[in-house]
Parts: structure tokens; C-alpha cells; sequence
């Protein structure tokens, strides 16, 4: 105890701590702001890595739909287009 109330006694010890102690806590760009902003900047990279990879998965069906095959695929398959002579059974499960 006597050691702290030396330390306190000097002006320039004094005058630290009260430095740090603004710094790390009353500043505008405290330490509590920085982990708040870090762990937004963590959320923020997940989602961009998730948006990634669905645009992956859109670049990758942007591919298929430029040939005329794969035109008549994806209008059949997601759309039931059908030609003049024919009939589509769509079954649904429950």
C-alpha cells in the first residue's frame, strides 16, 4: 500500500496512469471500442466469404446457361417447360 501511495505522490507517475486510463477507457477509440470494431470486421469477412461462395455458384450456372443445351435444362428442370409433344408429371413428396 505504501508502495502505491509513493508511486501517486510523484506528478509524473500520476500523470502516466491518468494517461493510460483515458486512453484505455474514456477515449473516443478506447479499448472496448477496438474490440467491438474487431469482432464486427470478423462477422463482416465470414459474410463476404459466404457471398463468395454463392457467387461462385451463380458464375457457375451463368456458364451452363450459355450453350443451348443447357438453356433447355434449366427450362425443363426448374421451370417444366415442354415441347409440343409431351407431358410433364410433376410428383411432390410431403
Amino acid at each position: 500500500m505504501k508502495i502505491i501511495l509513493k508511486l501517486f505522490k510523484n506528478k509524473f507517475s500520476l500523470l502516466f496512469f491518468l494517461f493510460l486510463f483515458y486512453s484505455f477507457v474514456l477515449s473516443d477509440s478506447d479499448l472496448f471500442f477496438i474490440i467491438k470494431k474487431k469482432r464486427e470486421i470478423k462477422s463482416l469477412n465470414t459474410q463476404i466469404k459466404k457471398t463468395n461462395i454463392k457467387l461462385d455458384s451463380i458464375k457457375k450456372n451463368l456458364n451452363q446457361l450459355e450453350s443451348k443445351e443447357g438453356i433447355e435444362k434449366y427450362a425443363r428442370e426448374k421451370k417444366f417447360f415442354k415441347k409440343s409433344d409431351e407431358e410433364i408429371f410433376v410428383i411432390t413428396y410431403e
